[in-house]
């Protein structure tokens, strides 16, 4: 144990203004809602998330917020304070959930598990549990920052005995929890990856809240900062084994204990005005603030050098001499003793990486390689590199065929007279006009492909009917086939298919597409 479970306070606020006497007065309107499910009566006890959670809810009284307490009810009075919670969020600017406990994760959907539980079939999830879905949907829709904090995904007979009642549904059963895509100015933490077991923790605290619990004291640390020295110390206490999970959308910093001017909350009203207002970072904003993060985890003077040599008029440049200067004027200490393999470096790229995929662009990947062009995810950022460039080009292909085929509409009816006579639907004489003998002949054409009979072509159709007579050696068609790839109509622009159509209607003595031909080398 990190040993952090008695001893802090935390304060829970975004990184913009508040005055002095609403901080001082407690009107910054922070609502926490913490829930603790151990002491379970149909299957495993969890004897540590009780006292692990009564911590975090003292620290968080302590720092101002309203807190609304779970600890080991049953359903009935668990779903009474979470509706308590929720009345309470119509003037928060910031609220916080947390639940620590059993959960199952059913159909991709995850289940929270209260103590009295006794699940044996499908309506038991739906009568018996807390559905997170639910609880973030009714939070996403009062309050304009969220932050989610998770401590479950544990092993549990109440899993396993739901997959064994629902026989060749059990597959629907999966370890752990469920991803979930938060919305805008939310904030998801997990205590391990998605859809893999978290540990529980023994008698005390699980890793998880003891490391979480531990740092969320620190001034001055954003919350994704704070995500960054929490998965480290989580992920080398389990000797690998568990590695604390985040879900980001957040639009403005988060700050659990302030300690620079500015890091301080805002009335309800304004930080809804800023999430309004407030530009998105770009990707090259997002990879120095992910890299500053990284470097604060360490918190190492080389680290903080590479960050001024990197950045030497960044955001945070003037708090990094700061921080050396402090450094140096401070006694000779031990340094933390971390593996080999986890040099500052390496935890920076893995940071990057992490943004990256996150963002998932190309801008994103190519800031990481600009950064790490032999990096150990090098490899896998050109891969989806190539992957982006593929897909946009597909999008790309698709909205010219698109523009193209609106075109259609421009075909001549004289052309398509034509094309419907050469098929042999149309015997009259060509003039343009789409009378009944014409509209007979587009029903024809319609049956043969197997089309709804209207009588009117669509601009599909009225292509594939220029194609169709083209193929069939028609020249006049194949002379309209061709001023459509030369003009992008029904096709993108194709010089070499347009030539070669004409060339199709020139080699049977149609002088039209002779002229085109003669066009074309002008």
């Amino acid at each position: 144990m990190l040993g952090g479970v008695r001893r802090w306070a935390c304060v829970l606020i975004t990184s913009l203004a508040v005055t002095p006497e609403a901080y001082a007065q407690g009107t910054t309107e922070r609502v926490a809602l913490v829930i603790g499910a151990g002491a379970y009566q149909n299957g495993d006890s969890l004897p540590g998330v009780a006292e692990g959670a009564r911590a975090l809810a003292d620290g968080l009284e302590e720092a101002g917020f309203h807190v609304f307490r779970s600890i080991d009810q049953d359903v009935g009075s668990m779903i009474t304070t979470v509706d308590a919670f929720y009345d309470a969020l119509s003037e928060a600017s910031l609220a916080l959930f947390y639940f620590g406990g059993h959960s199952v994760q059913y159909d991709h959907i995850n289940y929270l598990l209260p103590v009295d539980v006794d699940l044996s079939d499908e309506m038991d999830l739906q009568t018996q549990t807390l559905r997170l879905d639910d609880v973030l949907d009714s939070i996403d829709s009062r309050v304009p920052v969220r932050l989610a904090i998770l401590d479950a995904g544990r092993d549990s007979p109440f899993a396993q005995r739901m997959a064994q009642s629902l026989g060749m549904l059990s597959p629907l059963v999966r370890r752990g929890l469920a991803e979930i895509e938060p919305r805008a100015n939310t904030f998801i933490i997990y205590s391990t990856q998605p859809d893999t077991r978290a540990i529980a923790g023994g008698e005390g605290p699980s890793p998880f809240t003891d490391a979480l619990v531990a740092y969320l004291s620190e001034p001055g640390l954003e919350l994704r900062g704070l995500m960054t020295r929490v998965r480290r110390h989580v992920y080398q206490a389990t000797r690998g084994e568990q590695l604390p999970w985040e879900m980001s959308a957040l639009l403005v910093d988060v700050y659990l204990v302030p300690e620079l001017p500015g890091q301080q909350q805002d009335s309800a009203a304004e930080v809804r005005q800023h999430m309004d207002n407030r530009p998105l970072p770009t990707v090259e904003a997002e990879a120095e603030l992910v890299f500053w993060q990284s470097v604060e985890a360490w918190g190492r003077r080389e680290d903080y050098e590479a960050y001024m040599d990197a950045y030497a008029s960044g955001r945070f440049t003037a708090l990094a001499r700061e921080r050396v200067a402090a450094l140096a004027a401070a006694p000779e200490s031990e340094p933390e003793a971390v593996p080999a393999a986890a040099a500052a470096p390496r935890e920076v790229e893995l940071a990057l990486w992490n943004s990256a995929e996150s963002y998932g662009t190309a801008d994103a990947y190519e800031t990481y390689l600009n950064v790490f062009p032999a990096g150990q995810f090098a490899d896998q950022a050109r891969i989806r590199l190539e992957a982006i460039d593929a897909e946009n080009e597909a999008i790309a292909r698709q909205e010219r065929q698109d523009e193209a085929m609106a075109r259609a509409g421009e075909i001549p009816s004289v052309a398509l007279q034509w094309a419907l006579r050469g098929l042999g639907f149309y015997t009259s004489r060509v003039d343009g006009a789409f009378g009944p003998q014409t509209q007979a002949a587009v029903r024809a054409f319609q049956e043969t492909i197997g089309a709804g009979l209207t009588g009117e072509l669509t601009p599909e159709q009225r292509v594939r009917l220029i194609e169709m007579a083209a193929e069939d050696g028609q020249p006049e068609s194949q002379t309209t086939l061709g001023i459509m790839y030369a003009s992008g109509i029904g096709y993108p622009a194709d010089p070499a298919a347009a030539r070669h159509w004409f060339e199709e209607a020139a080699g049977q003595g149609f002088e039209p597409a002779q002229a085109n031909l003669e066009r074309m080398e002008e």
